[in-house]
């Protein structure tokens, strides 16, 4: 990452931080050039984990990052916790993952669960299709 780009996030949050309590950057989940520079300029991280096999190899990544700029950018780099998303009860794997994210990270995993919620899954699908079907007729 270049360093006039990485250290552009961080000086204009910093003209500003006196004057809120919070600042929070939303970051797409993925480590691109986007997110390194918030983690660049962040004090803290929070993560919203899915309880699936696949993210737990995101959040592994997402560690080493974490270490990696610690170590070369922002030393005050902090996990603020876990917040477990998506979670289905009814799911063995979900469950195994939570409870390695207890194991592993203890109190930084937020007691409260976001569950999942079908209806909201499906609603993207449901706009569509009931969009197609009442949009207006092109003009003759």
């Amino acid at each position: 990452m270049r360093r006039a780009a990485r250290g552009r996030l961080k000086a204009a949050l910093e003209q500003v931080r006196g004057d809120y309590d919070f600042i929070l950057i939303d970051c797409p989940p993925s480590l691109s050039v986007l997110t390194l520079n918030a983690l660049t300029a962040a004090d803290s991280v929070l993560v919203p984990m899915q309880c699936e096999y696949y993210a737990l190899e995101g959040l592994s990544a997402l560690i080493d990052t974490i270490e990696g700029l610690k170590g070369r950018f922002n030393p005050r780099l902090e996990i603020e916790g876990v917040l477990r998303t998506m979670f289905d009860v009814r799911n063995n794997l979900a469950n195994a993952v939570s409870a390695e994210l207890t194991h592993h990270f203890g109190d930084l995993v937020f007691r409260t669960i976001v569950p999942r919620n079908v209806r909201l899954a499906e609603a993207p699908a449901t706009a569509r299709a009931s969009s197609a079907t009442t949009a207006p007729a092109a003009a003759a």
